[in-house]
C-alpha cells in the first residue's frame, strides 16, 4: 500500500470543525456561542445526563477518541462485515512512523500514534458521511 501523501478533504478541516464533525457522529448537537470577553466563537452542547451545558469535547485525548473508535467498530459495511481497526500501532520500516487504518480505508502515518489514529478516525467518518451510513 502506498504512503498517504495527500490529505483527504476531511483532513483539511480545522480542529474545531473536526471536533464538531466527530461530536455529531457521537450523537451530540453542537451549539455555537460567542465569548463575551474575547468575542471568539466556541462550541458547547446540552448534556441531558448532567442537566447542564458543557464544552464540546475536542477529542484530543485517547479516552475521548477511543469512545469514537468503539462506536465505529459497532457499524457494518453493506456486505455485513464490521468495521475493524487495522494496522494499529505498527511502524513503517522506512520512516519509523506509526501506521493506522480501518478496513477499506486508507493508511495513515505519523510520528505520533495518536495523530495517526485521529486522522484514520476523521477519514473513516468522512467516508461514512459520504455513504450516509
Amino acid at each position: 500500500m502506498n504512503k498517504n501523501t495527500k490529505p483527504s478533504k476531511a483532513l483539511v478541516k480545522t480542529d474545531v470543525s473536526r471536533s464538531i464533525f466527530i461530536a455529531k457522529f457521537m450523537g451530540l448537537t453542537p451549539i455555537k456561542g460567542i465569548s463575551e470577553h474575547s468575542g471568539k466563537e466556541y462550541y458547547y452542547y446540552n448534556n441531558a445526563e448532567m442537566q447542564d451545558y458543557e464544552a464540546l469535547p475536542d477529542y484530543k485525548g485517547y479516552k475521548e477518541l477511543m469512545e469514537v473508535v468503539e462506536k465505529i467498530m459497532t457499524l457494518k459495511f453493506e456486505d455485513g462485515d464490521y468495521y475493524h481497526l487495522r494496522t494499529f500501532g505498527l511502524r513503517c520500516e522506512e520512516t519509523n512512523e506509526f501506521m493506522v487504518r480501518f478496513d477499506r480505508h486508507q493508511l495513515f502515518y505519523s510520528k505520533s500514534l495518536f495523530d495517526a489514529l485521529y486522522s484514520a478516525v476523521v477519514d473513516c467518518l468522512q467516508g461514512l458521511s459520504e455513504t450516509a451510513c
